[in-house]
């Protein structure tokens, strides 16, 4: 009796088993719908019955997938912490480093970039603490990932190339690291790095020889032909891509894999053998694989493309479309958005007014269904006209969504047109003034040589030599900050020893340095310390800063110092004086743009707000210290690494 009670509860395990891998199933089949919380709720239930730590997982793991498909960020956050802790702590670190990914892309797609490579980092944090190279290595994987969905090429490099390095050293290695090797030789294909893709390109394939390396590779192989295809076609050895092109084109045709490169392939392929027509076929399939990606900022590369064959085609006007939509894609996303969201609102109306319609018609004809004939007829006839309403009104709305969307187009263009035509503004004014201005002082330079002797004269030319040089400055700042997020994100990083840059810096302005003040520069980094920075961004904040000290002390000291915090991951710049200060008031207006606290005295009000736009841009911050009375203290954050 006590062996047949114990198989009895065996089987009953069994059965609550199977039926759990039912349930388990059913939800992840039904993410994202109406239905995933009823079968949720029942695998739920089954797990309870059940003493399986894999399936205690995927309580959390489901019921975050959930949230991440129906775009729920501040609920998806919730459940995947709780998911990463389970894992975690039931040593499951491979599989919990790899579930932020879905979270952070969703991210992206709802434009809250910053947020997303806040949350990198916070991994990478996490990662680094626990001591594991395997999972620092995710979490450069994961941060690679996100900049490569956002473009952010001179950032996605290194950190794949990072996550390699520690995957390849592993005693197992993921099979993942295929993937990871592709997406950095597409990157570098993108960038114009051929000969760096090359070697990744050859690196895969000795890999591939490597018995620690198993899996199902078939689609991940699929990719590396196509990028081996493109790196002939950009050496143009056509007989090489002809041959990686035919395997590519073997496994799509087999429907082994399906990716966005199988059509940029043929798109270069054909438009390198002068088959125009064909490429612009596969860019239209492109442009259609990356909108219902809702992928953004690709459907504008797509658009690029288009335009640029339908101007070797001859199709001027369909390629001026093509281009006017890629500069709606690249520079209006917000506008875009919510163009799209009233365009499904307007057709949400028209499909509500329709099934009310219709509801009201079956009604009708359930309730006079034994009704004569010529009753019939009349509801017949009833029906149509409403039909033609319906017709007529759905008509009139697309002409008017279409009217809408031209005007909207138009403004847009007209919008860009004049962005264009204000910064081709700024720099062509600027262009002139400069020119006469230097030649003014110059002269009145050579005109002072020449009568030194004569003080009222030297005086005068002096006052024209000095408010010259500030014109000068004031032109220069307001083109720094009409350039300056172009400047930031084509300026790449470099390894640099700031303290050359502090020195520099303070021996330019040393002339202008009043004679009753001391400037002093204290350093406590080792000579041979070197941080990521871009240096010419970094160059302008730190003359913004140290410029502001120079104009507003007439006397006593300037001291710029720096050193490292306690955690040895930022630098802190310190630049305080004995000028003038900062009244109280104003204290909280110093960084906005074209704010100054003397509106008589000249300059632009910019230099400051460049500043701290840069420390931003760097992940760092700039702020002013209220607490010293001395005069006036900033304070410069700027991490190591960014």
């Amino acid at each position: 009796m006590a062996e047949e009670h114990s198989s009895l509860v065996v089987k009953d395990k069994q059965e609550d088993d199977a039926i759990a891998v039912i349930w388990l199933r059913r939800s992840f089949s039904s993410l994202g719908t109406p239905s995933f919380m009823d079968n949720y709720n029942h695998f739920k239930k089954r797990v309870e019955l059940l003493d399986n730590e894999i399936y205690n997982i995927n309580v959390h793991e489901l019921i975050y997938y959930h949230y991440v498909t129906v775009g729920n960020a501040d609920s998806a956050r919730v459940y995947l912490n709780k998911a990463f802790e389970y894992f975690v702590t039931h040593g499951k670190e491979k599989a919990a480093y790899t579930l932020p990914t879905y979270y952070l892309l969703m991210l992206i797609r709802q434009n809250q970039t910053k947020e997303a490579l806040n949350r990198c980092q916070y991994y990478l944090g996490l990662a680094k603490a626990s001591g594991s190279k395997e999972n620092v290595g995710r979490c450069y994987e994961l941060s690679a990932t996100i900049y490569k969905e956002i473009q952010m090429y001179s950032l996605a490099i290194p950190a794949y190339e990072k996550y390699i390095e520690i995957a390849k050293e592993a005693t197992h290695p993921d099979t993942g690291i295929y993937n990871d090797i592709n997406a950095l030789a597409e990157i570098n294909f993108f960038v114009g790095n051929y000969e760096k893709m090359n070697e990744e390109l050859i690196l895969f394939d000795s890999l591939m020889n490597n018995e620690h390396f198993t899996g199902h590779l078939t689609g991940t192989i699929a990719v590396w032909n196509a990028l081996k295809a493109n790196y002939f076609l950009k050496k143009s050895n056509k007989d090489s891509a002809e041959i990686y092109i035919e395997n590519m084109r073997d496994m799509y045709n087999k429907n082994i894999v399906s990716n966005h490169l199988n059509y940029e392939t043929e798109i270069r392929y054909n438009e390198f053998v002068g088959n125009y027509e064909k490429a612009l076929a596969y860019s239209d399939t492109l442009l259609q694989f990356y909108q219902q990606e809702q992928a953004s900022r690709r459907v504008g590369n797509a658009q690029l493309i288009q335009a640029r064959l339908n101007n070797k085609l001859g199709n001027y006007k369909a390629a001026s479309a093509n281009y006017a939509a890629y500069i709606l894609s690249k520079d209006s996303l917000d506008t875009a958005n919510l163009q799209k969201q009233a365009i499904a609102m307007q057709s949400s109306k028209e499909v509500a007014d329709a099934q009310l319609a219709e509801g009201e018609v079956k009604q009708k004809l359930a309730e006079n269904q034994n009704i004569t004939l010529w009753v019939f007829v009349v509801g017949l006839l009833l029906i149509g006209a409403l039909l033609l309403f319906l017709l007529t009104y759905y008509v009139k709305n697309q002409y008017r969504l279409k009217e809408y969307n031209a005007k909207l187009k138009v403004a847009l263009n007209r919008a860009e047109e004049g962005v264009r035509v204000k910064e081709n503004f700024m720099h062509h004014i600027s262009h002139e003034v400069r020119t006469p201005l230097n030649a003014i002082i110059g002269f009145s330079s050579i005109i002072d040589e020449m009568y030194p002797e004569d003080k009222g004269m030297h005086q005068y030319l002096s006052v024209i030599n000095e408010n010259g040089q500030k014109l000068i400055d004031v032109i220069t700042g307001i083109l720094n900050a009409s350039d300056l997020q172009n400047t930031m994100i084509s300026e790449a990083f470099v390894h640099y020893n700031i303290s050359d840059i502090v020195t520099r810096i303070i021996d330019n302005f040393r002339p202008k340095v009043s004679s009753n003040t001391e400037i002093k520069y204290e350093s406590t980094l080792p000579d041979d310390f070197k941080m990521s920075i871009r240096l010419d961004s970094i160059t302008m904040l730190l003359n913004g800063i140290i410029g502001n000290a120079v104009k507003y002390t007439k006397s006593g000291t300037i001291l710029i110092k720096d050193e490292l915090d306690e955690t040895n991951t930022n630098l802190i710049l310190i630049v305080e004086d004995t000028g003038i200060g900062v009244d109280e008031s104003d204290a909280d207006n110093i960084f906005n743009l074209f704010f100054k606290e003397n509106k008589y005295e000249l300059g632009g009000g910019i230099g400051l707000f460049v500043s701290q736009q840069v420390a931003e841009g760097h992940g760092g911050t700039l702020i002013y210290d209220k607490e010293y009375k001395e005069g006036a203290r900033f304070i410069l954050t700027l991490p190591l690494e960014f």
